[in-house]
């Protein structure tokens, strides 16, 4: 980075004119045919037009140069009036004596219209008087002037304008604020004393001229001070710096003007007229000679407007102190988030630059990250890699990462090789969302870390890797346990499940939504994969339709009314819910509504598993399909399954008439354990004479019932081994008479008989 010769400039405190006491500026508004000769500013313009926002250098009455400047914003209203609006009759003081060019013609400003004029460059030693006259000859109403200096927002005046002879707004005592402004607000507004042929003529202010005095303030013991700044800084407006002087006569008193109140090492005099202790204009205005510190940067005022503890000099060596001063009203005044003290302090940074060692890598940054801001080579520098993460410092600042720490996400990656090798993101430990670190992905999987399915075979990479398959092989599919589907209208909120122990419920796209006792909790995922860590598919987007749902039953709009979908990708039709305990039993409710217009896009018919999705009578009749109109109803998908490992997959979605896969769309999903049916229990397990053998209580003697057997709970246990049978009564042994050498698992089930 190179130090721009202009920041000397930007730095270096430049001598202004200073504005004399008693000087008067007068400012003529008014047309450019108007204009008022001699020592008067002139604001003007064609009749009916505006400048857009014109910046004048005021000259005083005696047409000398002034530190002030006008700056006008016309942006919200005004335009010169024509010389039928001119007033030329008595004009009050001190607007008695001016030519009648400066006071006849006028700025007219229509309510609601505003115009706003801003003197800057003030002198903030002295006190000012604005007298502000509008008027108009052939109608008007009146017009407000509103006023903010450093004591904030003065009352409003009127004056009424309509051939004004008497009224005048007067702002006395006015006090320059920080930025040594002062601004004045002219608005046209109504008046009942106005003249005109309607409201609106009415409602026409005026703005003829102004003058504007600056004098000195009331300076009771004539110590150069006013009594408003001693009274402010707590020094005694009474004392000239008797009280306490060193000998007879120095008047060096902690109150007087050679006296140093607040101990920062500039007399009270020079903090009143924002000098340097060598008594030249530091160019940073007023400092509080009651507070050392102004801006609280732990660097004394003194020593800041003399640069007395900085080091760097103006071409940005540290050649000092003392160096270049900082802005005592500015706590940071380099804007680089280090206060001045802890540049000068601390790090011993330059506080008037972010780059105190010029190598492109901002004092904050290297503060921030370990390294050190005044060395711009080697480890510090911007081609340093202290960390050895295979990514300079300068690549470290424009991507995120951390200078000093190889691996900023922990993920097992070195940030270098994320961004250079993988292409994965150096910032998230999961680039891809799905629920794999990249680490793992890249080290112990062997899968893409920007791929939620890197062999494309429609499961996620991570639920291949919690069934135990490789995700990296397209033929190594998950075995799911199968499910036993049900489905029916949904027309109740009874429907809704809350019986055995919830593993989640979670609403799509939707807020948290409390269903027949059940909380389904909010699930909006950012991103184009839509994932929890509970519930995982490849679907990308998300939608809040209400014409989805008609609100049969207003209770479940808040489910249905959201969902997770995306289009014609028949790979991402599958659904994982994870957290299971192999053995256990469980129950999976979704749903699926659709009322929009049947005329839209017929004849799609959905799918749950192996049920529908071909024809227009199965599984539900007719009306199972999307686009259904309003008469289609809401299908309730309940499903039960045995968990053969701690994930469960299914797919759903809707096919077109001729079987193609058209999309999927889900609007909520919950998860329970299945309660255990009631009537009977398992008492009693063990073996006799090699026979596996279990004893159950509760049975019900007209009730058929079989032992069935499992090898690997991936089967859907298809072998029997005792029955079915009615039991001899409510208490029987059920056996396996030949049971598996290593191992084995058994279900007593309830059969039903058809008629």
């Amino acid at each position: 980075m190179i130090r721009s010769i202009a920041r000397l400039a930007s730095l270096t405190p430049l001598m202004t004119l200073a504005p004399l006491a008693g000087q008067t500026v007068q400012i003529d508004f008014g047309r450019s045919d108007n204009q008022t000769a001699g020592n008067w500013n002139n604001v003007h313009g064609p009749n009916g037009q505006v400048l857009s926002t014109p910046s004048i250098a005021l000259i005083d009455d005696q047409g000398d140069p002034t530190a002030y400047t006008l700056n006008t914003d016309f942006s919200s209203g005004g335009s010169w009036a024509g010389s039928g609006a001119d007033y030329s009759g008595t004009k009050p003081a001190p607007f008695d004596t001016p030519p009648a060019t400066a006071t006849d013609d006028s700025l007219f400003i229509r309510e609601p219209a505003s115009t706003t004029f801003t003197l800057s460059g003030l002198d903030p030693s002295l006190v000012y008087e604005i007298a502000c006259y509008g008027a108009r000859g052939n109608n008007g109403g009146a017009t407000q002037f509103t006023v903010t200096d450093e004591t904030g927002t003065l009352p409003v005046q009127l004056v009424d304008n309509y051939q004004n002879a008497t009224n005048v707004a007067t702002f006395s005592e006015l006090v320059p604020d920080t930025a040594n402004e002062i601004t004045v607000v002219v608005t046209g507004v109504f008046s009942e004393n106005g003249s005109g042929s309607n409201t609106a003529q009415q409602s026409s202010g005026a703005l003829n001229a102004i003058i504007l005095t600056g004098s000195l303030p009331p300076d009771d013991d004539n110590d150069g001070m006013p009594n408003r700044y001693e009274t402010e800084n707590g020094t005694d407006p009474n004392d000239d710096g008797t009280v306490g002087e060193t000998s007879p006569g120095a008047k060096d008193g902690p109150n007087g003007a050679l006296g140093d109140f607040d101990s920062d090492g500039l007399t009270n005099l020079q903090e009143f007229l924002g000098q340097n202790s060598s008594g030249v204009s530091s160019g940073y205005g007023q400092t509080l000679s009651g507070t050392a510190d102004s801006d609280s940067d732990n660097v004394n005022d003194g020593d800041e407007v003399d640069g007395a503890l900085n080091v760097w000099d103006e071409f940005g060596f540290p050649d000092g102190p003392p160096g270049l001063p900082t802005d005592p009203h500015d706590s940071d005044s380099d804007d680089d988030t280090l206060t001045d003290g802890e540049e000068i302090l601390t790090y011993n940074t330059d506080p008037n630059f972010g780059d105190s060692d010029l190598d492109d890598l901002p004092d904050a940054y290297e503060v921030a990250n370990g390294l050190d801001p005044a060395v711009g080579t080697g480890d510090d520098g911007a081609s340093g890699d202290p960390d050895m993460d295979n990514l300079v410092n300068s690549a470290e600042l424009s991507i995120g990462t951390h200078p000093q720490d190889p691996d900023s996400d922990d993920d097992d990656l070195l940030d270098g090789d994320e961004v250079n090798v993988y292409i994965s993101n150096p910032l998230l430990p999961d680039s891809d969302g799905d629920f794999l670190e990249d680490g793992d992905e890249v080290l112990v999987h062997l899968t893409d870390p920007l791929l939620i399915d890197t062999d494309s075979d429609g499961h996620r990479d991570n639920i291949e890797v919690l069934a135990g398959l490789d995700p990296d092989d397209e033929l190594s599919l998950p075995a799911f346990a199968p499910v036993s589907w049900e489905l029916d209208a949904l027309t109740s909120t009874a429907q809704i499940i809350n019986t055995g122990t919830s593993l989640y419920a979670q609403n799509f796209n939707g807020s948290e939504t409390v269903v027949n006792g059940v909380t389904f909790a909010e699930m909006t995922v950012a991103g184009s994969v839509k994932a929890s860590p509970e519930v995982q598919t490849t679907m990308a987007s998300q939608a809040n339709d209400s014409s989805i749902y008609n609100d049969a039953v207003p209770e479940l709009s808040g489910l249905l009314e959201t969902v997770w979908f995306n289009g014609g990708d028949p790979l991402k039709n599958n659904i994982a819910i994870t957290g299971l305990t192999p053995g256990k039993t469980y129950v999976v409710q979704m749903a699926r509504a659709d009322d929009r217009d049947a005329g839209t896009i017929p004849g799609r018919w959905f799918f749950i598993d192996d049920l529908g999705g071909d024809t227009a009578v199965d599984p539900v009749g007719p009306t199972n399909t999307i686009y259904g109109g309003s008469t289609n109803p809401t299908i309730l998908m309940t499903g039960t399954f045995t968990a053969t490992s701690t994930v469960q997959g299914f797919s759903h979605g809707h096919n077109l008439s001729d079987g193609t896969y058209s999309g999927t769309q889900i609007p909520f999903i919950q998860v329970r354990e299945a309660e255990a049916p009631a009537g009977f229990t398992i008492s009693v397990l063990g073996f006799d004479a090699g026979a596996f053998q279990i004893q159950a209580t509760g049975l019900d003697t007209g009730t058929q019932y079989q032992l069935v057997r499992s090898e690997n709970l991936a089967d859907g246990f298809p072998t029997i081994v005792d029955g079915p049978r009615l039991p001899a009564g409510t208490s029987d042994i059920f056996e396996d008479s030949s049971p598996p050498t290593e191992q084995g698992f058994y279900r007593l089930e309830e059969v039903l008989v058809t008629p």
